[in-house]
């Protein structure tokens, strides 16, 4: 370690992983990420993984790989949120009708593992300590403002940018908060994930064109 200084990693991979794929467009390679976190540069003691788990083989492998890697795996089954219908009136053009077109929304999968993420830094928050933290999500702002209370120093690792959609992956809280450390303290501290992407990311494969056959 750097000196007394021990350095641990937390990492909300949903949030992360949206955060690589919607806005930046590159995917992360969880291995180099695992080198890049535990070599010479930050020297992690422990490289926590928080990520749900759906039910199949597959995932099961994922899972499997990414501990053979060396990640701390906190996980549990996700749940899907039943189907959503609403209806909505409108007139026929046609005929000058009332009618209903009854839509339906498909269920998300879910599964949130802020509660592990936050007993785990808890836990080992104490001074000379620094935490890496890669996430957006403003649900953390109450564990970081709770952790560099007693001591420790956040590295808060995501982005700023917008998705497709317009929306940012990076909360209104958490930047207030990095903002107000900047100009004071100092025990929080910005990543951009998008500077790691050399080190740490693979480009996104461009989706595969199909040309239509004409009909015979």
């Amino acid at each position: 370690m750097l000196g007394s200084i021990e350095r641990y990693a937390f990492i909300d991979v949903s949030n992360t992983s949206g955060t690589a794929n919607d806005i930046l467009n590159f995917k992360i390679d969880w291995k180099s990420l695992f080198g890049h976190l535990t070599g010479e540069k930050w020297q992690c003691k422990k490289v926590f993984y928080y990520r749900g788990r759906k039910p199949g083989k597959r995932v099961r492998k994922d899972f499997k790989k990414i501990k053979d890697i060396g990640y701390e795996v906190r996980t549990k089954d996700t749940f899907i949120y039943p189907d959503k219908f609403t209806n909505h009136a409108f007139k026929c053009e046609g005929c000058g009708r009332e009618c209903i077109l009854r839509l339906k929304k498909l269920g998300l999968w879910k599964s949130n593992c802020d509660v592990e993420l936050s007993v785990d830094a808890t836990e080992l928050a104490g001074k000379n300590k620094e935490f890496l933290l890669f996430t957006g999500d403003g649900d953390f702002s109450y564990l970081i403002e709770n952790v560099i209370n007693k001591g420790v120093h956040i590295f808060i690792v995501s982005n700023t940018g917008r998705g497709r959609d317009g929306n940012r992956s990076f909360s209104t809280r958490l930047r207030s908060i990095v903002e107000r450390e900047e100009q004071g303290l100092k025990r929080v501290t910005f990543v951009d994930i998008n500077d790691w992407r050399n080190k740490i990311g693979k480009e996104k494969k461009p989706p595969t064109s199909v040309t239509a056959s004409e009909p015979r």
